[in-house]
């Protein structure tokens, strides 16, 4: 089944109360995960569709209100796309390094893509440092398994890095370039992925043995 590709264009701040100051903020949310939309209605002949939306992102990087500033039209499925969008999650706004909630406005343009499974393991890391040293370690032979058991930040520390069978598509696109040139057994640069950075490997199914596999 052909689903529809989310790419995000852009993210604003929404302001327009007069009586309301705008919140202060030096870093806006960053989309890290999105649930795919629904398929497009087959009355949609065009390539891609712009639409836009509202959004309040909580503290927690949770979209805690949605609401739609440009649909598509069609009622329909622009509710089971709304029910999608409520699942994705940011890297959460911030106030002096402090997280905070807040109302934004997500520009986002769907295209339709076969969607594309993966089977992945992860390293998580707080910062680029960190997670450049990984790949170094890597290059020269360390184990993968070894060290996101040991090193990743991430609840897959626990299965050594697994995640399981995953599309693709819910990534951002730019973590999705990067995926796609993966062969079997290969790793990414560090990745930014939100307030993380991210490590991943393409592994064959039922890569580890010694932990409990689960896909997410």
């Amino acid at each position: 089944m052909r689903l529809p590709l989310i790419v995000t264009v852009g993210l604003l701040l929404m302001v327009g109360c007069k009586t309301v100051e705008p919140p202060v903020v030096e870093v806006l949310p960053v989309l890290i995960y999105q649930v795919p939309f629904p398929p497009l209605p087959p009355t949609v002949n065009a390539s891609y569709l712009r639409l836009e939306l509202k959004l309040l992102v909580n503290k927690d990087g949770e979209v805690e209100r949605a609401f739609w500033l440009r649909g598509s039209g069609f009622d329909e499925w622009d509710s089971s796309a709304l029910a999608a969008v409520n699942q994705w999650k940011y890297a959460p706004a911030r106030h002096q390094s402090t997280p905070v909630s807040l109302w934004v406005r997500q520009v986002v343009k769907v295209q339709v893509r076969e969607p594309l499974y993966m089977w992945l393991a992860e390293i998580v890391s707080p910062d680029m440092a960190t997670s450049d040293s990984i790949v170094s370690l890597l290059r020269e032979g360390k184990d993968f398994e070894a060290l996101a058991r040991e090193l990743s930040t991430s609840e897959t520390a626990e299965r050594c890095g697994m995640m399981g069978r995953l599309d693709i598509r819910t990534f951002p696109l730019a973590v999705q370039d990067e995926l796609v040139k993966l062969r079997r057994g290969e790793i990414t640069k560090s990745i930014r992925l939100g307030d993380r950075y991210v490590i991943f490997k393409r592994v064959g199914e039922g890569w580890s043995r010694t932990n409990e596999i689960r896909s997410l």
